[in-house]
């Protein structure tokens, strides 16, 4: 060991690397500026014996080089701090690689030792690995270690410090930000920095020295407005980056869907990417819902493209009487259809249940009614006396009875019975009569 070397060592200073091309992670050998902050590392020895050495790290203001924090670690081995990664955004892990002290092992490599920091520089965990690794990676929140020449993510730890693998694939949604160290490609091109703001898929490439690690990440759109499967009454508005379409027609961000019926939403984007969502908007139908009954006819007014009932056209707007069970269906854009069950009561008018009709009554049957043993319907017209039951049937069952009577017209008196004196009148009148007679002879 040289003489120059063990007098940095003892001054407690690390010797300065110029960072690697870290468009991201601004993190190289010796020292790193993060989030506003100076951080230096490396180890000092304790005595003059070799292999017995402490690791350090300072925090310093990035402003004004204050000292904000030292940290010492001694393991009760020889440790010296060679690389640092960023975790989280406020966790960083420093790696230590260990050496046996004179008396328990010689000077032989342990193990690789990870210990983690918050920013401020207070313990977040530690793990270690057999032996002495061979490359040492930090991307994607990850630190990564290469355990021979193959340079493969032979370990992976996460920001607790939990041992995990390298996807394939990364999904995202609204953008993929990824932060890295060295250089970097997204579908073969180098970039200064992974930030993806558009829908899509990408092959990227983070390459460091001898180590890369290929991926592919999917980026999925925020979308508003509308989600797969829903349905809606009122239009919604859709919001989306990306190409879109709306059941093959170019569709614009931030319109509304005013159609009703089965909507297919398409989003596009780099690399082929394409996103669909499947809904629904209900056309407006008033004045029937499903179930609904009644004895006065319905009127339907709608937006939809048409409407039938039992199979056959409807004009809305129009009345519709005809009694008994219906089904109502509502045609719309792209297959939309739906149904409403409702049904028509039969009724009578012209006749109320303890009415009396002198000489005659005529009343209108709308549905199925049975008056004297006999089915009747339409207008009927009664001008026998006597006593009637009317049962009105619906669904093969008495729905409502209406019992009356029709009596006939009392013989007036004829006019004169008004006045009797006329009787008096009368009588004298006839005696005069015969009187007359009788003289003539």
């Amino acid at each position: 060991m040289s003489i120059l070397f063990l007098l940095v060592l003892m001054a407690g200073f690390a010797v300065p690397a110029v960072p690697a091309a870290s468009p991201y992670i601004d993190a190289g050998p010796g020292g790193v500026t993060w989030n506003g902050r100076i951080y230096e590392y490396g180890g000092v020895p304790k005595t003059d014996e070799p292999y017995d050495g402490d690791a350090w790290f300072t925090i310093r203001d990035e402003t004004t080089g204050a000292l904000l924090r030292r940290v010492v670690y001694d393991g009760g081995n020889d440790e010296t701090f060679i690389y640092f990664a960023i975790l989280s955004d406020d966790v960083f892990a420093l790696v230590t690689e260990t050496r046996g002290i004179p008396g328990s092992g010689g000077s032989s490599l342990c193990k690789t030792e990870i210990l983690a920091y918050t920013g401020d520089g207070e313990p977040h965990g530690a793990t270690s690995v057999p032996g002495r690794m061979t490359a040492y990676n930090n991307h994607g929140g990850m630190l990564v270690l290469s355990a021979d020449e193959t340079f493969a993510a032979d370990y992976v730890f996460d920001a607790g410090l939990a041992p995990t693998v390298l996807p394939a694939t990364i999904v995202a949604t609204g953008s993929f930000d990824y932060p890295y160290r060295c250089f970097a490609t997204v579908d073969g091109d180098p970039v200064e920095r992974i930030a993806i703001a558009g829908p899509g898929i990408y092959d990227i490439v983070v390459t460091d020295g001898f180590y890369a690690y290929a991926f592919r990440a999917v980026v999925d759109p925020i979308v508003t407005g509308v989600a797969d499967g829903t349905e809606w009454s009122d239009p919604p508005t859709v919001t989306s980056p990306g190409i879109l379409s709306l059941d093959g027609e170019p569709f614009v961000s931030g319109e509304a869907v005013v159609e009703p019926g089965n909507h297919v939403l398409s989003i596009r984007g780099d690399g082929g990417y394409e996103k669909t969502i499947a809904f629904v908007l209900h056309p407006y139908v008033a004045n029937i819902v499903d179930g609904f009954a009644t004895e006065a006819g319905i009127r339907v007014f709608t937006d939809a493209d048409a409407l039938e009932i039992d199979g056959e056209p409807y004009v809305q707007g129009d009345l519709y009487r005809i009694p008994g069970r219906h089904v109502m269906t509502v045609l719309a854009a792209n297959g939309y259809a739906r149904t409403i069950a409702f049904a028509i009561l039969p009724s009578v008018a012209g006749v109320e249940s303890g009415g009396v009709y002198e000489d005659e009554v005529a009343f209108t049957v709308n549905g199925t009614a049975v008056l004297g043993g006999l089915s009747v319907t339409g207008t009927i017209v009664l001008d026998e006396p006597g006593a009637y039951e009317l049962v009105l049937y619906f669904d093969g069952a008495p729905y409502a009875t209406y019992a009356f009577a029709v009596t006939a017209s009392a013989v007036p008196d004829p006019w004169w019975r008004s006045f009797p004196w006329i009787e008096t009148v009368s009588g004298a009148a006839a005696l005069v009569g015969l009187f007359l007679i009788f003289r003539k002879k």
